[in-house]
């Protein structure tokens, strides 16, 4: 594990960077980074340290910026192989049509239990019967996500049952 720690000077500044490498993939590629910006050492010291650490537990992803609407379409192609072609019409006509308003653009670690809950409490409120349809398609999209290790649970199976049924009853 061979880090190395710099001194530079920027708008009259003197900051620090540091350049390491991190290990290698599972795939066998070497991970190597470089970070700048930092006040004092010691604070690119503990950057690099939980840096590390994360590299470690396996939660430093590189694709972990990825939208709902890119998972999405790698889903789809998945599912495609699995399903009838009725399915997947289904499927892409509760995602498309209703949920890639709400999901589309948002990144899928910003998704909340209490982001979903409100999407489906505005789909029940619009009148949608299909609305337990439109939350379970994107809990199966969440749970591909989890499955490729994007994220490490689904929001979408949180939001309690029973407030959902009550809600339906009013």
């Amino acid at each position: 594990m061979s880090v190395s720690f710099k001194q530079y000077t920027k708008y009259n500044k003197k900051l620090w960077k540091f350049q390491c490498y991190l290990g290698k993939t599972e795939f066998g590629e070497e991970v190597r980074t470089t970070r700048s910006g930092f006040q004092t050492k010691k604070v690119a010291q503990q950057v690099y340290r939980q840096l590390q650490l994360d590299f470690d537990k396996n939660t430093l992803k590189m694709n972990g910026n990825i939208t709902f609407k890119e998972l999405y379409e790698e889903f789809i192609e998945q599912y495609r192989l699995k399903v009838k072609p009725s399915t997947i019409m289904i499927t892409r006509r509760a995602i498309e049509d209703h949920a890639l308003e709400y999901f589309g653009d948002k990144v899928l670690k910003d998704i909340s239990v209490r982001f979903c809950t409100q999407v489906n409490r505005r789909w029940i409120r619009d009148g949608y019967k299909q609305a337990y349809y439109f939350r379970r398609a994107v809990a199966q999209i969440l749970q591909y996500g989890v499955q490729q290790e994007l994220i490490h649970e689904t929001q979408c199976e949180k939001p309690n049952q029973s407030n959902v049924k009550k809600l339906m009853k009013i």
